[in-house]
C-alpha cells in the first residue's frame, strides 16, 4: 500500500518531503494507518485531535490514546475540545464538521502546514451516491478530492459570499488515502499491527452515511468486485471533464458576470437567449447561498424585483440582474429642515454647502455635485428628505414639462438600490430644486433676468 500511495502523492502533487503536516488523528484505523504511512515515509508530521465529548469518557479516553500515540512516535500534538451542540439549523454532525475543519485550518494557517486527512475510496464511493440522492451535481459527485480544485478555491471570498461544501472553504486539505480502498487499510494495519479505538458510533446504523456503508457499498462490492478500481478511473475522468468545464465556466464568468463598483452585474439577453441558462445562473449565483428555485425565480421574475439570502440581494432589471451585500443599515428616512442662516448641512452619507455668489457664472461646471441656481426662487427653510412614490419635478432641459421621479429614474437606469439613497433639495414651498446629485429642476436654473446665483456642491 505504501508504494501506492507514495505515487498516487507524487502524480496529484499533494506534498512533498519539504512540506509540515498536520494529521487529524481521531484514533481510528483509517487516520491511525494514515499516521503511520506519513510517518514511514518519512513526512514532517504533527497530529491534531478534536474532542467533541460526545460519549463520555470514551471521548476522553480516544483524546489520551492518540495524544499518547503522538509522544511516543516524538510528534508534536495539538488538541481542541470541541462543542458541536448549540448550532441552530445544523445537526450534530454538520456542526462538529465545521468545527474540525475550522481548528485544522487555523493551526495550519499560524504553523504553515498542510492538513492530511484519512479518507478513501469507499469514503469517496459514499459520498458519490450520498449526493447523487441528493442531486448535488457535478461538484458534488466529484467531491472528495486529493486536494481543493483552484476554481473552486478562487470562486469566492469572505466578504463575497460562503463557499457551498467544507472542500472549498478550506484550501490546505489533502487525501493521500484517496487511491486506495478501506480493505487495503485494514491489510495494513494488520500487517503492520497498529494499535486504534473503534468509536462505539460507527456501529449503528442510525445516520446515513453508516447505513450506507453496512448495507449498500458491501452489495456493490459483492455485485463488481472489481469496483474499486473501476471508480477510481471514473473518478478521474470525472475531475478530467470538471476542469473543462470549470474553464468554460470561467470564460462565462468574464464576459458575464462583472463587477461594477459595489455590486456585480449580468446582462439579461445572453444569459437568457443561452440554452444553459440556468446552469450558468446557478454557477454565477449559487455560491452566494441562492439556492435553485430562487435561481430559477430570478430568470424568469417581472423586472423590480429583490431575491434576497442571509447576505446578499439580487436585484431583476430590465438590462439584467445586479448582486450585492446586503446594506447592514437601513437607509436614513428623516427630513433635514436647511435654514437660511446656515450653510452647511451634514446628513449620514454626505454634506451639503450652501454659497452665494457675487456674481452671475459666465460657465457652468458639468459636475453633477455641482449646481448653480437663481437664488431669487429660494424660499427658506429649505428641506433635504428621500424620494417618496408621487413626487413630480420639471428636469432642466424638457422645457418646463413635468416628470414624475419615477419615470426619471427608471429612464436614467437608476436602480431600486440607488432610488432607496436618493436624496431631494425641497423648496420652502414644496417644489423640488435638485435630485441631488442627478439633475436641477427647469424652474431655478439661472436665467439673463437673475441677479443673484446661489451655489450648491454635495461632498460623499
Amino acid at each position: 500500500m505504501l508504494e501506492r500511495v507514495q505515487s498516487f502523492i507524487a502524480a496529484e502533487q499533494l506534498f512533498t518531503q519539504a512540506d509540515r503536516l498536520l494529521i487529524a488523528v481521531s484514533g481510528g484505523v483509517d487516520s491511525m494507518v494514515l499516521l503511520h504511512a506519513m510517518h514511514t515515509l518519512g513526512y514532517a508530521c504533527s497530529v491534531v485531535h478534536c474532542n467533541f465529548q460526545l460519549r463520555g469518557e470514551a471521548s476522553d479516553e480516544d483524546a489520551a490514546f492518540v495524544r499518547d500515540h503522538a509522544e511516543k512516535l516524538g510528534l508534536p500534538y495539538y488538541e481542541r475540545v470541541l462543542n458541536p451542540n448549540g448550532f441552530p439549523g445544523k445537526s450534530i454532525q454538520m456542526a462538529a464538521r465545521m468545527q474540525r475543519y475550522l481548528a485544522f485550518e487555523t493551526i495550519a494557517q499560524r504553523d504553515g502546514k498542510l492538513i492530511l486527512t484519512a479518507h478513501h475510496l469507499d469514503d469517496r464511493l459514499e459520498t458519490f451516491w450520498i449526493n447523487f440522492a441528493r442531486a448535488a451535481g457535478w461538484r458534488g459527485l466529484s467531491s472528495l478530492q486529493a486536494k481543493p480544485r483552484k476554481s473552486w478555491t478562487a470562486a469566492t471570498t469572505q466578504q463575497e459570499g460562503e463557499a457551498l461544501q467544507d472542500e472549498v472553504a478550506y484550501t490546505k486539505i489533502r487525501r493521500p488515502l484517496l487511491c486506495v480502498a478501506r480493505q487495503d487499510i485494514l491489510t495494513y494495519q494488520k500487517e503492520h499491527n497498529i494499535p486504534f479505538r473503534e468509536d462505539s458510533s460507527n456501529a449503528t446504523d442510525k445516520y446515513q452515511r453508516n447505513r450506507f456503508r453496512h448495507h449498500v457499498l458491501p452489495e456493490l462490492y459483492a455485485w463488481e468486485p472489481q469496483l474499486g478500481q473501476r471508480a477510481a478511473a471514473n473518478f478521474q475522468r470525472m475531475e478530467e471533464m470538471l476542469a473543462l468545464y470549470d474553464e468554460q465556466i470561467a470564460n462565462y464568468k468574464a464576459q458575464w458576470f462583472i463587477r461594477q463598483d459595489k455590486h456585480w452585474f449580468t446582462p439579461r439577453e445572453p444569459l437568457l437567449n443561452h440554452p444553459q441558462a440556468n446552469t450558468l445562473a446557478w454557477e454565477f449565483w449559487s455560491i452566494y447561498g441562492f439556492n435553485a428555485e430562487q435561481i430559477r425565480q430570478a430568470l424568469t421574475a417581472k423586472i423590480g424585483s429583490i431575491i434576497t439570502t442571509e447576505r446578499m440581494e439580487l436585484l431583476v432589471q430590465t438590462e439584467g440582474w445586479l448582486l450585492r451585500q446586503k446594506e447592514r443599515e437601513k437607509a436614513e428616512t428623516a427630513t433635514y429642515d436647511w435654514p437660511a442662516e446656515q450653510r452647511t448641512l451634514a446628513l449620514s452619507t454626505l454634506v451639503l454647502t450652501r454659497e452665494p455668489l457675487p456674481e452671475v457664472p459666465q460657465q457652468f461646471t458639468p459636475d453633477p455635485n455641482c449646481i448653480v441656481v437663481d437664488g431669487q426662487r429660494l424660499l427658506f427653510p429649505l428641506q433635504v428628505r428621500r424620494w417618496k412614490a408621487g413626487d413630480q419635478f420639471c428636469p432642466l432641459g424638457m422645457d418646463g414639462q413635468h416628470q414624475s421621479l419615477q419615470d426619471f429614474f427608471t429612464n436614467n437606469k437608476i436602480n431600486r438600490w440607488e432610488r432607496a439613497q436618493q436624496w431631494l433639495l425641497v423648496n420652502g414651498d414644496g417644489v423640488i430644486i435638485w435630485i441631488i446629485g442627478q439633475r436641477l429642476d427647469e424652474r431655478f436654473k439661472v436665467t439673463q433676468a437673475t441677479s443673484q446665483t446661489v451655489q450648491f456642491k454635495v461632498n460623499h
